[in-house]
């Protein structure tokens, strides 16, 4: 056949399909298997997703990460494969004002064991109180940076969310002993 690109009458099926090549491969390119870590630090600035358009605007933004988050749960065989495979996320510098924003980590993700979230914008612990039930095994979490660690009961608020909680912010809150204990 005759190769006339016409981008306004492209096939929305091959649109889709080139938007998933381009998201598994910024997926892939993210994914450190020595450290088990899913690096969706600065999405912002990422030269694949950015030629996507999708992080403009925040629905959006919001949109690819959940796309993000449905490609990793397809990769996998199993839960257990998964929850191997990936036991740090950082989704450090993401502009991130409420985790309803990304909320799809924590069912795509439920034991996850690290989890860098800082230099976003969460201001409270409103902001973040949605994951109050989720990630169980969570044993490191950072939110330098964020408004809401200058809060008065900010550290003991999160200790009593994350019951496995033993670093935050590159504090030791808990010992592994005590965290074993408080699950």
């Amino acid at each position: 056949g005759s190769h006339h690109h016409h981008h306004h009458s492209q096939d929305p099926m091959q649109a889709a399909q080139e938007t998933k090549q381009k998201l598994t491969s910024c997926l892939a390119r993210r994914y450190n298997a020595e450290q088990k870590l899913l690096d969706l630090s600065a999405l912002g600035t990422d030269e694949t997703l950015s030629s996507l358009g999708s992080f403009n605007n925040q629905s959006l933004a919001e949109k690819s990460f959940k796309a993000l988050m449905h490609l990793v749960s397809n990769e996998y065989k199993d839960p257990e494969q998964k929850n191997e495979a990936i036991q740090a996320v950082s989704l450090a510098r993401n502009d991130i004002l409420d985790v309803g924003q990304v909320y799809s980590l924590a069912v795509t993700l439920p034991r996850l064991r690290r989890l860098d979230l800082s230099g976003n914008n969460l201001e409270n612990l409103s902001k973040i109180s949605k994951w109050q039930q989720e990630f169980r095994f969570l044993e490191e979490l950072h939110l330098t940076g964020n408004p809401v660690t200058t809060l008065p009961n900010y550290a003991t608020e999160i200790k009593k969310w994350f019951p496995s909680l033993q670093i935050l912010d590159g504090q030791q809150i808990r010992t592994p002993q005590e965290a074993a204990e408080s699950l």
